[in-house]
């Protein structure tokens, strides 16, 4: 007798579920199983269309930088020559930020930019228009150089070392405050680093601007040295020339 007023609650919720799946069948007279299968698939299909011009708008952008001429200018774009002598177009947005030099403080706006001014840009590159949107503009009197080669002179006063270059010649690199000095060895790949810790004998790379009265001095913006430079496995074969 005891199980009876389960049973009845049993058959209560049992009748109460189809009479709501009847309800909702009389309300939806459409909504067969096969329609319900072929709606999700409309919408799975569009979800992946989604995703897949997301990825291929994201495949088309890379981060990238030059330096260049300025050829022309207006309020939301610049035309530039680059080194190579191509014509480029940069974009300005609200986002842009102007700086006077590499390490100033000072800022100045597109009305400043005249032809002829040497300017370096970075920004988002995309590779289908061909355009850089630029997220920041830096003055530059000249055109930052590369080079590679062996420390053979560290001057803890003056914060400069030698660098003899794979092509013998010698060229003295002064380590300023904005410089981002960076070391790599085989064990611990690329690791942030300083001058205190540049040695003598190390394989060394240098990105830098000339110095405008002396040829043989150079201004370093980026550094990177190769700690155990004796052991050939601790540096990236793809970097030596």
């Amino acid at each position: 007798m005891r199980k009876l007023p389960y049973l009845l609650t049993l058959l209560a919720i049992i009748a109460s579920h189809f009479s709501f799946i009847a309800s909702a069948q009389a309300k939806s007279p459409t909504a067969t199983p096969e329609a319900s299968e072929e709606a999700e698939l409309k919408t799975i299909e569009k979800i992946k269309e989604m995703v897949a011009d997301k990825v291929s708008k994201l495949n088309l952008v890379e981060k990238r930088g030059f330096v260049g001429v300025v050829q022309d200018t207006s309020n939301t774009q610049i035309t530039v020559q680059d080194i190579h002598g191509k014509k480029r177009f940069v974009d300005i947005d609200e986002l842009t930020k102007f700086q006077d030099s590499i390490g100033s403080s000072k800022t100045f706006g597109i009305s400043d930019i005249t032809k002829g001014n040497r300017l370096a840009f970075v920004g988002n590159y995309n590779k289908d228009t061909e355009r850089l949107l630029a997220r920041f503009v830096t003055k530059t009197s000249s055109i930052p150089q590369y080079i590679q080669g062996t420390v053979t002179a560290v001057d803890d006063d003056e914060y400069t070392i030698t660098v003899t270059t794979n092509k013998n010649e010698k060229k003295t690199v002064d380590i300023e405050k904005s410089t981002t000095t960076k070391q790599y060895s085989h064990k611990d790949g690329v690791q942030k680093s300083g001058f205190s810790q540049i040695e003598e004998g190390e394989k060394i790379l240098v990105v830098g601007f000339p110095d405008e009265d002396d040829s043989t001095r150079l201004s370093a913006s980026r550094i990177l040295h190769f700690v155990n430079a004796t052991d050939p496995a601790s540096t990236p074969t793809q970097k030596d020339e």
